[in-house]
């Protein structure tokens, strides 16, 4: 008979006691937790830096972004996630709790990557983060075209790799000085890779001349770039922590065939981007003024740029028309200067108009290039009379000031110039009608790979 005033408690079934006693899967703990936070913070604090720093060399380029970010991923990025993992496989031994855990049921392979995936999704993570936000401030400023988002998963893909295996190195070898010995040593690999002139510098991210180049990657070249990260990081852990080391192999023979298979085809896995090859042009431009279609939204700044210059030649038969496309000109066409983000563009603004219109000045009287190497000295000052009269005055002016300042104690480079502004204010003192003409001819003679058939001044 049970006591007076009590009363039994209330049931607790088995699963309700079992639910009060889960914990929190240890991968969830260390995400939360230790030290991966604070490394992915870390790691994001370096690329964003150095994305900011240099904003205006890529912000308005989608390749130059990627590029970009590619640059900062592998030279802070890597070095820091691959550091912060060797710290944190170094951890045990530091707390000297290796012999207690490897009591525990859980075996070695499921230890390491609960303590080594945190880090590695963190830096990973905050890559991803970086990257979509320097791709979103580039948007209003770039051009047609899209960013390959596949480069930028494979570049996540890298981060998880070197920082499982710098787990393992600090696994293994637990000293303090691990750490920026391995940062050091993957830096040492990326600039040896990247100068080498084989496939080799294919098999990291460094070599981003390509994607810098606006080409195209194929469609497998990712895929077999992430399958050989993986497959190295892979064989390594399996190698060190799992029951059958023999496994190893497999994700070591799959590293190996996208290695070989990524070294052997070398510069063949890019193609050109077609978007560099089909021109945009502004007609109402004379003579014509075009661009590569990657950079059509420049072609209004390039155009009122030039607009002196145009101005001058709207009635000139024959004057060459102006083409932004990387290839050799053709009789007929004159290159327009290179559009870099950074060096001669910023944010879809060109930063130095009459420097660009000095430039264009410059290549418009210049042979085209099928026409072997440019006239000799003899002939070369009346083209050079031509580009003066292109120009505005103060330009003109500007140049000859310039040029002077150079040629200071050359007594025939100073006469050089002398005549050649003569012949410009020659030329700028025909009438109309026969400056016309003589240009005319002298845009002929240039056609026909012959500038000293060019009528005197």
């Amino acid at each position: 008979m049970s006591a007076v005033g009590t009363r039994p408690g209330p049931r607790v079934s088995g699963a309700a006691r079992t639910r009060g006693t889960v914990r929190a899967h240890p991968v969830r703990a260390e995400l939360l937790r230790g030290l991966a936070p604070w490394a992915g913070v870390l790691v994001g604090c370096a690329l964003g830096l150095a994305m900011a720093l240099r904003a205006s060399w890529w912000q308005g380029s989608w390749s130059e972004t990627q590029s970009a970010l590619r640059y900062a991923g592998v030279l802070f990025g890597a070095p820091l996630a691959g550091a912060a993992g060797c710290w944190q496989g170094a951890r045990e031994h530091r707390r000297r709790t290796v012999e207690l855990l490897a009591s525990t049921p859980r075996g070695p392979l499921a230890r390491l990557l609960a303590a080594a995936l945190p880090g590695a999704l963190w830096s990973a993570a905050v890559y991803l983060l970086v990257a979509a936000a320097a791709l979103l401030a580039c948007l209003p400023y770039a051009g047609p075209g899209r960013p390959e988002f596949t480069a930028t998963l494979t570049d996540a893909v890298f981060l998880v790799a070197v920082t499982v295996i710098g787990h393992v190195c600090g696994s293994l070898v637990p000293r303090r000085l691990t750490p920026p010995g391995y940062a050091v040593v993957l830096l040492l690999v990326f600039s040896f890779t990247a100068t080498a002139s084989s496939g080799v510098r294919h098999l990291t991210p460094m070599d981003a001349e390509n994607v810098m180049s606006g080409s195209v990657a194929v469609w497998w070249q990712p895929l077999a770039s992430a399958v050989w990260f993986t497959g190295l990081a892979g064989a390594v852990v399996l190698t060190h922590a799992a029951r059958r080391r023999y496994t190893a192999l497999v994700p070591l023979a799959a590293a190996g065939v996208a290695a070989v298979l990524i070294v052997q085809t070398g510069d063949r896995m890019w193609r050109e981007d077609p978007l560099s090859r089909r021109e945009v042009c502004d007609t109402k431009a004379v003579p014509e003024v075009c661009v590569a279609a990657s950079e059509s939204p420049l072609l209004p700044r390039v155009t009122a740029a030039l607009s002196p210059l145009t101005d001058k030649l709207a009635d000139v038969e024959g004057a060459p028309r102006l083409t932004g496309l990387r290839r050799d000109t053709r009789p007929g066409e004159a290159p327009l200067p290179e559009l870099r983000p950074g060096l001669s563009v910023v944010r879809g603004e060109l930063i130095d108009a009459t420097g660009y219109l000095t430039a264009t000045a410059s290549n418009l009287v210049a042979p085209p290039a099928v026409c072997g190497p440019p006239a000799p000295d003899g002939v070369s000052e009346v083209p050079g009379a031509v580009e003066l009269w292109l120009l505005p005055s103060s330009a003109r002016a500007e140049w000859l000031a310039r040029q002077r300042g150079w040629a200071a104690g050359d007594t025939g480079e100073l006469a050089r110039l002398e005549r050649r502004a003569e012949a410009a204010e020659r030329l700028a003192g025909l009438p109309d009608e026969r400056r016309r003409a003589w240009l005319t001819g002298f845009f002929a003679a240039l056609k026909d790979c012959a500038p000293g058939k060019t009528p005197p001044l």
